[in-house]
């Protein structure tokens, strides 16, 4: 069970309900890096679970301040708060992502 982050805002349901969400697109992801189908997300999703290993999920990695549920939501593999994601230059197609719904 992943361990909650002490300064993260989230509750054990929401990072329960975050970390299944997490598991399953990692799986999908697996599935077409198995295919053939080398995917960004993939990268994204593993860095994302590892942070939750770590109770460091669910904040920003720039300003470390929490990511809201609702952005964690959208796309559970953010690293950065919808600040941090306006001010910096994406980094992969997750990060421009990011930056759409931001």
């Amino acid at each position: 069970m992943p361990r909650l982050a002490s300064t993260s805002r989230l509750s054990r349901s929401q990072l329960d309900d975050l970390h299944h969400e997490l598991r399953r697109e990692f799986a999908r992801a697996e599935r077409s890096v198995a295919e053939g189908n080398l995917t960004p997300e993939h990268d994204d999703l593993r860095a994302a679970l590892q942070r939750m290993a770590v109770g460091e999920y669910g904040l920003c990695l720039r300003c470390e301040s929490p990511i809201p549920y609702g952005r964690l939501q959208v796309m559970p593999a953010t690293r950065h708060c919808i600040t941090c994601a306006q001010l910096g230059r994406p980094t992969s197609a997750s990060a421009t992502k990011e930056r759409r719904v931001a």
